[in-house]
């Protein structure tokens, strides 16, 4: 009998041992598409993180550490080149080239045009603010991963089936309580949001930048501050990545109430909740600060 218990331990033992070894190294460049990515990877792995939430993908430069990581990733995921610029020639230098997946070039994405681009084929790089294309992303993990790791492409598969109902419910959380504010009038710092606006309905009068790292011309803070006047008292948010200085400086003398965004999660830890604690967060930031403005 105890023979038996000792043979059953040790091959349970050697089947997690088996099961451990074999997940794939994985390599995710930004927390949202980790957060996606690690709920795919439930009970199987857990994938690396490249970028800290509070550091934008604008900003950042890769450590020794970062490029030891990328190379001994089986494979990397990440945005893309449009969006993650300072990633191409890691992959370029570690040789993940071919190894590495660029969400952005799926086809099952929804990416929209950048409001007020130079160029006119540039694209929207915030496309996580759209629960539907994070279900593409989670569609485009697990095939990746039940490539490179066939005996738990069931796993993968099952994980992305659960990530996709618990998006459609956040989705479903959010337009719910974000339906009184269809035509609630407000300013946010940078255009980030257009995805968000579009699954939730919002409308927005503008935002005070098109790009948060340079400095807005006079000509398009004029006009802003134009909207807001006509418009009455509106919501303006800031962002906690940026100094509110720029903003209350632009809305001077204005009837606005001031509410704050955080596109990034960047107080959030990464993870698997890390996508619905940022989603959540915006829809009760948004709340707080619509339902203050007076009815009309």
């Amino acid at each position: 009998m105890m023979f038996k218990v000792i043979f059953i331990g040790l091959f349970w033992l050697l089947s997690l041992a088996k099961a451990t070894s074999a997940a794939p190294v994985v390599v995710v460049s930004t927390a949202p598409i980790h957060s996606v990515v690690a709920s795919v990877m439930d009970r199987i792995g857990t994938p690396e993180l490249l970028l800290p939430p509070a550091v934008s993908v604008h900003d950042f430069y890769l450590k020794p550490s970062d490029m030891h990581r990328l190379a001994h990733a089986d494979v990397v995921f990440w945005g893309g080149e449009e969006l993650e610029t300072a990633l191409i020639k890691a992959l370029q230098a570690t040789g993940k080239e071919s190894q590495s997946v660029s969400v952005l070039k799926d086809p099952r994405l929804t990416l929209l045009p950048a409001r007020g681009a130079d160029h006119h084929d540039e694209k929207d790089g915030h496309f996580w603010l759209m629960p539907e294309n994070m279900i593409a992303v989670a569609e485009i993990a697990a095939e990746k991963l039940s490539a490179l790791d066939p005996e738990n492409a069931l796993l993968y598969r099952k994980n992305a089936e659960r990530l996709k109902e618990r998006i459609i419910s956040l989705k479903n959380e959010g337009k719910k309580e974000l339906k009184a504010y269809a035509r609630a009038p407000y300013v946010v710092f940078h255009d980030a949001y257009q995805y968000f606006e579009k699954s939730f309905g919002l409308s927005p009068l503008g935002a005070l930048f098109v790009d948060p790292h340079h400095a807005a011309g006079a000509s398009r803070i004029s006009e802003t501050r134009e909207k807001i006047k006509k418009a009455g008292t509106v919501c303006l948010f800031s962002e906690p990545q940026f100094s509110d200085k720029r903003i209350k400086i632009a809305a001077e003398g204005l009837p606005v109430i001031f509410g704050r965004l955080d596109p990034l999660g960047s107080t959030f830890e990464p993870g698997k909740n890390f996508y619905f604690e940022l989603m959540e967060n915006l829809f009760r930031s948004f709340a707080e600060c619509l339902i203050q403005l007076p009815e009309k």
